[in-house]
């Protein structure tokens, strides 16, 4: 790790989008992107407010690491893993603080960090007060996709991580929560899978899904079962108006090269 670093090779300016919706709804829209590029960045128009830059982090590219055929130099692949769990996604908070350069964020901004399965571990590592884009930027939220592994206290940090039953729910409790840190998780099964078969124990592979996630996290949003409780919805609302808005979007390629 210490003889590697990763990289911005490349940027691929995007269609301008629209984000009119909860976070379940960004989601689905940056899914796309991507697959444009390693680091997905939406500059998000606020009108007479400064612009908010939401960064998001894809997670391991499966490719990347299938044997006989694995890329070491991938941004999404083995080196990149690592760096986010035993690293604390330092090499991965380098190219964001140069991704977000390029995009033109100037120092303190406003910014908002998603990923999904190893791109919201390193989320979260990079949310914490410790990290070099918290310490250059002010980072108002992380919203997770079945991220594992720790958490570093954050205001406002929701989490979502998917277990396996029929109905989303909410609870607290969970790695670590305390007053200065709200974070949801949910439990979400689609319904024919739960048809299917209710004694079929966990499909993780199913839960790690991207997709099953959006539907998880959007079921949540609907709050069918009346679990959130107002401070969840508050925190929720903060989300969907930091995102809510047009926005510029920018992938940005990065690999990882040696050391000079």
């Amino acid at each position: 790790m210490r003889r590697n670093r990763l990289v911005v090779q490349g940027a691929e300016e995007l269609p301008q989008v629209a984000y009119t919706g909860p976070l379940s709804n960004y989601l689905e829209s940056v899914e796309g992107a991507a697959e444009s590029g390693n680091i997905v960045i939406s500059t998000v128009d606020k009108g007479q407010e400064d612009d908010v830059y939401v960064v998001h982090l894809p997670g391991l590219d499966p490719e990347a690491v299938t044997p006989g055929s694995a890329d070491r130099s991938s941004g999404r692949g083995a080196l990149t893993t690592t760096d986010a769990f035993f690293n604390d996604a330092e090499r991965l908070g380098d190219a964001v603080l140069e991704a977000l350069r390029q995009q033109g964020a100037p120092a303190g901004a406003s910014v908002v960090l998603t990923g999904h399965s190893q791109g919201g571990l390193a989320a979260v590592k990079l949310a914490d007060g410790s990290s070099a884009v918290s310490q250059k930027y002010s980072v108002k939220h992380t919203a997770t996709a079945r991220r594992r592994g720790h958490i570093s206290p954050q205001p406002h940090q929701p989490h979502q991580r998917p277990h396996q039953h029929p109905v989303p729910k909410l609870g607290g409790g969970f790695n670590g929560v305390s007053s200065d840190r709200h974070e949801y998780r949910y439990d979400y099964r689609r319904p024919e899978e739960a048809a299917e078969d209710s004694d079929s124990g966990p499909l993780d592979f199913l839960s790690h899904d991207y997709g099953h996630n959006v539907e998880g996290i959007r079921s949540t949003e609907s709050d069918p079962h009346g679990e959130l409780s107002d401070e969840d919805r508050m925190n929720l609302d903060e989300l969907e108006a930091l995102l809510r808005g047009s926005a510029s979007v920018t992938a940005y390629d990065t690999g990882w090269e040696p050391v000079p």
